[in-house]
């Protein structure tokens, strides 16, 4: 039997707590990082995005797979499971423009994404090593060529950065990524 002394008690550990203290420890070790799916930008990207880019075994969590370039951010928030009060992840892959560039398509549904300069972020591991980066989005009703009307919602793109093997699937098509993570959230405006 083992003991443990906590504020100078010692109490004594039965097989039966021993035992459940195991399976807490096993329960905790099983749920996915950042429990409460309230994941960092770096477990986002070595947990999450960089597993199922390799198509490793993912840890559970509330990130669902949806085409988030093609659909108005009310439509996905309509029709997936929130990953917490007001927030949902997507895996998605990314389109270009056209044939020969890599610029990307980000019209969705009756509107489009467009980048919020300035709020580009390197993310890194402990080491320093530089994993990818998280670009900001704001969603605009209406086409850029024309008035449109920003939105509250708002979208952080996760994306690895070069040097990281990706396993492409449509390699002479229009397909740019295979996956980005992302990150959908309304403002309160």
């Amino acid at each position: 039997m083992k003991s443990v002394t906590d504020n100078n008690h010692t109490l004594q550990m039965t097989p039966l707590m021993e035992e459940l203290q195991r399976l807490v420890v096993k329960y905790l070790a099983s749920l996915p990082a950042g429990y409460r799916f309230l994941p960092t930008d770096q477990q986002l990207m070595i947990h999450f995005l960089l597993k199922k880019i390799n198509n490793e075994l993912l840890p559970r969590s509330n990130i669902s797979e949806a085409n988030a370039y093609d659909t108005h951010p009310k439509d996905l928030a309509a029709n997936y499971p929130e990953a917490d009060k007001g927030v949902w992840y997507f895996f998605s892959s990314r389109e270009r423009k056209d044939c020969v560039g890599i610029s990307t398509r980000q019209d969705a549904g009756p509107g489009y994404w467009k980048a919020i300069l300035g709020l580009d972020k390197v993310i890194k591991d402990n080491g320093g090593n530089i994993l990818g980066v998280k670009t900001g989005f704001s969603y605009h009703e209406g086409r850029p060529d024309q008035n449109s009307t920003k939105t509250a919602w708002l979208m952080h793109e996760y994306d690895v950065a070069n040097g990281y093997e990706r396993q492409r699937l449509d390699a002479n098509g229009m397909k740019l990524d295979d996956y980005v993570l992302c990150k959908i959230c309304k403002t309160g405006r």
